[in-house]
């Protein structure tokens, strides 16, 4: 945030660009990644893993002369990209349901199927004010498309009677808006400082999907349960808060150190897919499938260093934090689950004539003992992933410093 000197600024702090004295094309991508969800329950694992191949960054200026000091640029990036698939089949004697001990389990499954992706493209405008102040704004088009498939079925015994329960729940909706990142950077006591500030989602359109039934039959004495919903064509609404960062960095000789805290404004509860309340074909009660978005403000902080080994090479090191917004007592359920995640990163850059060359890992990892929307279960979850990042940035001609 304070220490961006390319244009991933046009991300980070949009206010750095006006501080980019050579104008570039810069692309970083995630070479490979591997990720793995683990669910435990009754003391069982069930666990899925991919491979996948996303890009991340693309950037480029415009250079036009009637910009004079100002800067222009264009960028799309992936904000968001994942996928998981988790299915398992379950043998145990406990009770399926604890109202009704005389149920023998015999079997559950259970089976999770959830696609995020988010992308944002957009234009940045920095330029210079005073001396050696950059300022600039982000106008980002956001993509968000997200679906969700839980589905669990247990299966009992009465005496030799057979017995199900089945629940599924599933969903899907994209959604457009628009948001704006501004920032100011600038250097003070010989640290690079930069302060970014991300307004909140503004809905340009979007729609989906809300379907899933509930049943439970062969249980004595009992005239069973029936329910199905199916909403198609639903106005959709995703909410995306203020954020505010500040960012510095420090130059030692050749090591330079990055510091960054970002804080996170709360969400208050709304609809994303509202959906009517269903009354079963048969038992008594309402079903009600509606999707909804709640978050706890939260802040997340970063630390990095940089050294440079010699004239042709840098290292780097660095860890962030990814605190979930969800917190005890939300009613969200647009979140699978209530991950702290910690990511870990190490890279190196080559200097060329020609371009700069950055490979490296990130690993992150976390876990939680919060359930997963998944009903009548007692399921703890863990998320890890490694990602191998290789990235390129070609410089053009030089222009005239701006500060």
């Amino acid at each position: 945030m304070g220490g961006s000197s390319d244009l991933s600024s046009v991300y980070y702090n949009p206010g750095r660009l006006a501080l980019v004295n050579e104008p570039e094309l810069l692309l970083a991508g995630n070479v490979f990644e591997y990720s793995t969800i683990k669910l435990k329950e009754r003391g069982q694992d069930i666990s899925s893993s991919r491979f996948s191949l996303t890009p991340s960054l693309f950037a480029g200026e415009f250079r036009f002369g009637w910009l004079g000091k100002s800067r222009l640029a264009y960028s799309f990036l992936t904000r968001s990209s994942s996928e998981f698939n988790t299915q398992g089949r379950l043998q145990n004697t406990t009770p399926a349901f604890p109202e009704r001990p005389d149920l023998e389990f015999l079997a559950d499954s259970v089976r999770v199927d959830q696609k995020l992706s988010e992308y944002w493209g957009g234009v940045t405008w920095a330029t210079t004010v005073g001396n050696g102040i950059g300022v600039g704004v982000s106008t980002f088009g956001a993509l968000r498309n997200q679906r969700r498939l839980v589905q669990r079925t247990i299966l009992g015994d009465f005496g030799g009677i057979p017995a199900t329960s089945q629940a599924t729940a599933e969903y899907r909706y994209d959604h457009w808006r628009a948001l704006w990142k501004l920032g100011v950077g600038t250097n003070l006591y010989n640290w690079d400082v930069g302060l970014p500030v991300t307004t909140p989602g503004l809905k340009l359109f979007g729609s989906g999907d809300v379907a899933g039934d509930r049943s439970i039959a062969g249980v004595p004495n009992d005239l069973g349960y029936r329910a199905f919903v199916d909403h198609r064509g639903i106005a959709s609404t995703y909410k995306s808060p203020w954020a505010v960062g500040i960012g510095g960095a420090r130059r030692f000789d050749k090591t330079h150190v990055h510091l960054g805290v970002e804080w996170f404004d709360f969400l208050a509860l709304c609809d994303v897919l509202p959906a009517d309340l269903v009354t079963p074909v048969i038992g008594d009660g309402l079903v009600d499938l509606t999707v909804r978005q709640e978050s706890d403000s939260v802040i997340n902080i970063a630390a990095g260093v940089a050294h440079t080994f010699n004239g042709k090479w840098e290292g780097y090191a660095s860890i962030r934090t990814d605190f979930s917004t969800v917190g005890d007592g939300t009613e969200s359920n647009l979140s699978f689950t209530e991950w702290n995640l910690y990511h870990l990163s190490v890279g190196a850059t080559v200097h060329t004539d020609a371009a700069d060359f950055t490979a490296g890992l990130i690993l992150a990892f976390g876990s939680s003992n919060a359930p997963p929307r998944i009903e009548q279960a007692e399921v703890q979850s863990s998320y890890f992933r490694v990602t191998a990042i290789l990235g390129f940035s070609f410089g053009f001609a030089e222009v005239p410093s701006t500060q």
